[in-house]
């Protein structure tokens, strides 16, 4: 849905690439920009993962309208122009059905993507339901994000990844985070927890660039933690283990 850019706790992050993405009416897309990269040390709103400021840029590219809602053409053209711009990590919290017309058009823009050297990180979706039947939760390449709560269970709303490729899991209930002209809410959602491991990803990267999504995502997957529900929600992204083992 955009990004508010001159949010307090986005602005010195932001990397603006059209001038039509750099707004959000809405507010999911700065909720998720804050979660992955909200701006450490600066003793306003809250902090990303990111032990300085010198990791990673975010920038925006907005595929969803003010009322949170596109089309699966506008997506892949999103996925293709940040392909194109060279991007290290595309994170997608959003979704809608399956079905094999969908499969094969998402697929085909996601192998576009990792020609460009992009790994694509998206939402499992918020339906109580099997991964597998939403898109782009359930394409070939695509590290697929459920959602855990405070007690390490799958969260209620939160689709599972047993039958997708590649399954993690992260936080995502009651998740605070920037939201438009400097406010800050905490919500609810698969959409929350996929920038948290787009934002492990990127920290990744930034200490190995040759990372590809393959390897990114068997150092999330063995690094993890087997949460109780762990069939279901897949492992939950431990980044400072993963950090540890790129090292070694």
């Amino acid at each position: 849905t955009g990004i508010d850019s001159e949010h307090e706790d986005l602005k010195d992050r932001y990397l603006s690439v059209r001038r039509k993405y750099n707004m959000d009416v809405q507010g999911h897309g700065t909720h998720c920009a804050g979660i992955a990269a909200a701006v450490v040390n600066n003793a306003k709103g809250i902090a990303s993962i990111f032990p300085t400021n010198d990791y990673v840029q975010i920038s925006s590219i907005k595929v969803l309208n003010d009322w949170g809602s596109g089309t699966q053409k506008g997506i892949i053209r999103g996925i293709i122009e940040a392909a194109d711009l060279g991007y290290d990590i595309i994170s997608m919290s959003l979704g809608g059905p399956s079905n094999d017309a969908s499969q094969k058009a998402y697929r085909r823009a996601v192998e576009y993507a990792h020609q460009k050297g992009c790994i694509v990180i998206v939402a499992a979706g918020n339906e109580s339901d099997n991964a597998r039947n939403h898109v782009p939760a359930a394409v070939k390449g695509v590290i697929t994000v459920s959602a855990i709560n405070s007690q390490l269970k799958l969260a209620s709303f939160s689709n599972t990844v047993q039958s997708v490729e590649m399954g993690i899991s992260a936080p995502g209930e009651d998740i605070l985070s920037c939201f438009p002209k400097n406010t800050y809410r905490s919500l609810n959602g698969t959409s929350m927890a996929t920038p948290y491991v787009a934002a492990v990803a990127a920290l990744a990267r930034s200490i190995n660039p040759d990372l590809d999504y393959k390897s990114m995502y068997a150092l999330m997957n063995q690094t993890g933690l087997a949460i109780g529900d762990h069939a279901l929600a897949g492992n939950m992204v431990q980044p400072l283990d993963l950090i540890k083992a790129i090292g070694k």
